[in-house]
């Protein structure tokens, strides 16, 4: 019962199944009569739209049937017209992708035909068929291999059918070279990869196969996949892919020795038209794909990622499974994957570092001494060749060609190994040669010695939020493309991660020494070398503390003068001063890079870096201040000081000691000076207190006039002034007081008598008031004693006193340099009344004589510190204002009133202007001060009418206009009318 179940089910299962097989049969037979019959386009397109429509198992049973008409039709494709014979081809691919050619007659007798198609092209090009049947026929090919079981695959790969593989090969091939339509080609390749079988889960004896048959292709095949590689990067991506599908199969490490023991590969091997892979044939081979390999790596550089992305692909297999028998081009292999490591393209980068990572892991593991002795040959060779190619190439190719990376892949790849190969002499010679070449500096820019410090009058504080970003601007003779530098620098830092850091320092360290042709190149070796070094390293702290003391001996420290302008007059070659520079810009550099590593630690240091660092901050060159200020910046950020105040008072007591000795001797040492200065300029109001002993043995040699020292000494003293300044002082703008609004004659009189009866009222009330005063003041007095002054004000009082004196000297510089420290001592102690009086007095003859000086930057600088003397001092020099500069101010406005008119804007860089200028800025604020008016306001107001007029420069007219502002403030209505009477008159206008 239960098998007559069966059956009465499996009956009723196969009779839907028989139904659909009839209509899908009934539908089919009409057309395809119809289309053996006449073989038209109208026809083939109807059985074309029943295809579409039929399921992948229908046809499957149904299958030779529809094949039958559209053999016939391609029997003799020549005869028929080109729609026809494309819509034919359709039918037939929607006949592959539904189903299978399961006999190998059938498959066999459709591969020929379509690898005939397409082989027209090259037996008749005039006769060849449009592009558009090519595509469907390539595709119609690809299909029927991709369908392909694996007892037709291994028929298609018997030594019998090797011609026709290679037939296929040849017009796939040609297909993708000659070809301009781009799908057609991308199909071409993408067909041909498929002949190659690049799948996974092939019958291992079936590969073994492949490459046999494959192996006699394989010189044709490569050679022109790389014209195609080289040439055309639009298909550049499919062409590698496909190259790399047929390298594989051939060059496969596993396949190669295992062909030795297939017997059905020892057989096939044995046929007339098959090459035996044994060792000498893999020798062979591998010299000319190195050929080919070297000419293809430019397909690295191209523009578009997914390219490079592939190319990663093609070196990674390669790398992985044919690294024996392609032992001879692993470098290539290696430099492009260690190339694309550093792409601008994530995807390629990452991707191209995991490759890395794994081929090293690999090589690692299978032991692959042979290829790390190829490696270190290569190594070698190329430390010979870059000098060479340094000095001959462009930036493009030192960059992208060589780009000095295969240093990086040799590291990369041995590990631990790069310390025996650099314990080579000739190899370490050539690395040293190599980076020297390369990193030679061009120092015959004027400009190097020329840049002058910009921040010594504004010292920049590193506390701040706005922090200086600096980095130094470097010029190298050999390239100007900044990420060779960059490659030279990730160079030198993986070698000190992987190499012995104590023998690279110990060679460079000798080449510093003894090459002065080489100094900057080691120096910056050096540096690089210590930062990239793992710290806590065993040896770093004795190498750092042996470059440290070098760095700072005389040879290379002491015998880098501060480039002042006297410095610079000297004959010395342009050259030596501009190497000069560069090496103490690389020294400090190299400090800062020892703070940087050591963090913490390096405060042990401090104490012999410090000092000689300062001396640099204060440097007159710009390139060696910055790299100071950088150094000193690293040093407070290393030790965890807060800011450089905080390391200036932490470490005063070892400067203080410093100071003192060198201050002593009698040639003493600037250096000690400089220090100062930036212990001025960046030290806190704390400070002032431990280093008075020191400023009194400034002072004290300030006294002694020594010329030589003169002018670093007042520099200091400029330096402590501001400082003092900046610490206690607010600073205070000039305010104007608002223009008085204008009354009648008759209100003015009124107020007039009003405020004249108040004041005789007052009179009498404190007259009786006086009288009771008097004994209670005079017993003030009596008891009260002379508060001491602060000690900033005691200072700079001492130090005006000791500059003062020195105005007579011949020197111009310095006269302005002591006026620039009188004008800001006279600000400081402004406000203590007591001590700024008696010395007014003894400043105000030696300024007042500077008005007179023939030289006009000595009169411009006296003019502003007359001007600071009066808002300090205010009506307490009225009648010395009044006598010695009044007079001689307007005389000087009245000569150069029609000096200065109708003049073009070249007589703005005049002496005379800018002395005009100074004096019109100045005066206005002077007669406020001391409270000058009446008749002597009126003198002034009439000599600077001239300087109103429309042809007037017009800086000094707006001048002239804030200047008659200020004058009406104390005589309004006199010189209101003035300015009316004028404006009357010659319409001139004043705001």
């Amino acid at each position: 019962m239960n098998m007559a179940g069966t059956q009465t089910l499996n009956q009723d299962t196969m009779q839907p199944q028989e139904d659909v097989f009839s209509e899908a049969f009934n539908r089919l037979r009409p057309v395809c009569v119809l289309l053996t019959k006449q073989t038209d386009c109208n026809n083939a397109r109807a059985l074309l739209y029943i295809l579409q429509q039929l399921d992948g198992y229908v046809l499957q049973h149904l299958q030779q049937y529809v094949l039958f008409p559209l053999r016939i039709i391609l029997h003799n494709p020549r005869n028929k017209t080109e729609d026809l014979l494309e819509v034919t081809l359709q039918c037939l691919l929607e006949i592959l992708e539904k189903t299978s050619l399961n006999t190998w007659q059938l498959f066999s007798d459709y591969f020929q035909l379509f690898c005939s198609l397409l082989s027209t092209n090259i037996q008749s090009p005039s006769a060849s068929f449009p592009e558009e049947i090519q595509l469907v026929t390539v595709r119609c090919l690809h299909q029927l291999i991709q369908n392909a079981n694996s007892s037709t695959l291994s028929s298609l790969f018997n030594f019998e059918y090797l011609p026709s593989v290679g037939h296929a090969v040849s017009v796939l091939i040609n297909v993708a070279e000659h070809q301009k339509l781009h799908v057609l080609r991308v199909q071409a390749l993408s067909c041909l990869s498929s002949l190659c079988q690049d799948n996974t889960g092939i019958d291992p004896a079936l590969v073994c196969q492949i490459g046999c048959v494959f192996t006699s292709f394989l010189p044709g095949a490569s050679s022109a996949l790389v014209k195609i590689i080289i040439n055309e990067p639009k298909v550049a991506k499919y062409a590698l892919h496909t190259w790399g599908c047929m390298l594989v199969k051939v060059l496969d490490d596993t396949g190669v020795s295992e062909a030795f023991k297939s017997s059905e590969c020892r057989n096939l091997m044995t046929h007339k038209f098959v090459i035996t892979r044994n060792e000498s044939w893999l020798k062979q081979t591998g010299q000319k794909l190195h050929i080919l390999l070297t000419k293809a790596s430019v397909v690295a550089r191209y523009g578009n990622w997914k390219v490079r992305l592939e190319v990663a692909n093609f070196v990674n297999r390669l790398l992985e499974t044919c690294k024996r028998s392609l032992s001879e081009s692993i470098p290539i292999l290696v430099e492009m994957l260690v190339s694309l490591s550093a792409d601008p393209y994530p995807q390629v980068a990452n991707a191209s570092t995991e490759m890395l990572s794994s081929v090293r892991k690999t090589f690692h593991e299978n032991n692959c001494r042979d290829i790390t002795e190829i490696l270190e040959e290569n190594l070698f060779a190329l430390t010979m060749s870059l000098p060479r190619i340094i000095m001959v190439a462009d930036d493009e190719e030192k960059l992208k060609v060589h780009e000095q990376r295969l240093y990086i892949l040799y590291v990369l790849l041995s590990g631990e190994k790069i310390s025996q190969v650099l314990c080579s002499s000739s190899h370490l010679k050539r690395l040293s040669i190599c980076l020297m070449t390369v990193l030679e500096f061009d120092t015959e820019d004027i400009k190097i010695v020329q840049q002058k410090n910009l921040y010594h009058d504004t010292p920049v504080n590193f506390s701040s939020q706005d922090e200086m970003q600096w980095n130094p601007e470097r010029r190298f003779k050999r390239f100007n493309d900044n990420r060779i530098e960059e490659v030279t620098r990730k160079i030198c830092r993986t070698l000190a991660a992987y190499g012995d850091l104590d023998v690279l320092v110990e060679y460079f360290l000798d080449l510093f020494l003894e090459s002065c042709v080489y100094q900057r190149q080691a120096v910056w070796v050096l540096n690089e070398l210590i930062a990239g070094c793992c710290y806590p390293h065993p040896i770093a702290q004795t190498c750092i503390k042996r470059l440290i003391n070098e760095y700072l001996s005389s040879p290379s420290w002491h015998s880098l003068p501060d480039i002042t302008e006297e410095a610079v007059s000297i004959s010395l070659p342009l050259t030596t001063k501009n190497n000069t520079i560069v090496l103490s810009c690389l020294l400090l550099e190299g400090l800062a890079i020892f703070a940087k590593v050591l963090k913490e630690d390096f405060e042990l240091f401090l104490i012999s870096t410090l000092y000689p660092v300062l001396v640099k901050v204060s440097d007159s060159n710009m390139l060696i201040s910055q790299s100071a200020f950088k150094t000193v910046k690293e040093f407070f950020e290393a030790c965890k000081y807060s800011c450089i105040e905080e390391l200036i008072y932490r470490n005063v007591d070892y400067l203080l000691d410093c100071l003192t000795h060198e201050l002593r001797h009698a040639h003493f040492n600037t250096n000690a000076l400089l220090v100062l200065q930036a212990m001025f300029q960046y030290g806190g109001a704390n400070l002032l207190p431990l280093i008075q002993q020191t400023i009194n043995q400034v002072l004290d040699l300030i006294g002694q006039n020594q010329q030589g020292e003169l002018k670093h000494l007042l520099l200091v003293c400029e330096a402590l002034v501001e400082a003092i300044k900046k610490w206690f002082v607010i600073s205070e703008e000039h305010t104007v007081t608002s223009e008085p609004v204008s009354e009648s004659v008759c209100d003015f009189i009124v107020k007039h008598h009003r405020l004249q009866q108040e004041n005789i009222q007052n009179c009498d009330g404190e007259a009786t008031r006086e009288i009771e005063e008097t004994t209670d003041t005079e017993e003030v007095i009596e008891d009260s004693t002379p508060e001491k002054p602060a000690l900033h004000v005691k200072i700079v009082v001492q130090v005006l006193e000791n500059c003062v004196h020195l105005l007579g000297i011949e020197s111009l510089q310095q006269q302005t340099l002591i006026l620039s420290i009188v004008m800001e001592g006279v600000i400081c102690i402004s406000s203590y009344q007591d001590d700024m009086l008696p010395l007014a007095h003894q400043l105000w003859s030696p300024i007042v004589q500077r008005l007179s000086h023939s030289n006009y930057n000595v009169r411009i600088k006296a003019v502003e510190c007359v001007a600071s003397l009066a808002n300090a001092c205010h009506d307490f020099l009225k009648k010395r204002v009044l006598k010695d500069v009044l007079p001689n101010l307007i005389r000087y406005l009245k000569q150069q009133s029609q000096c200065s008119l109708k003049k073009d804007c070249l007589y703005h860089h005049t002496l005379e202007y800018k002395l005009q200028l100074a004096i019109l800025s100045n005066i206005g604020h002077i007669c406020v001060k001391v409270d000058i008016d009446g008749l002597d306001v009126l003198k002034l107001a009439f000599v600077c009418i001239p300087y109103l007029d429309d042809n007037q420069p017009p800086i000094l007219k707006t001048c002239t206009q804030k200047l008659m502002k200020q004058l009406k403030m104390v005589e309004y209505d006199a010189i209101e009318l003035m300015l009316e009477d004028l404006n009357s008159k010659n319409s001139v206008a004043v705001s």
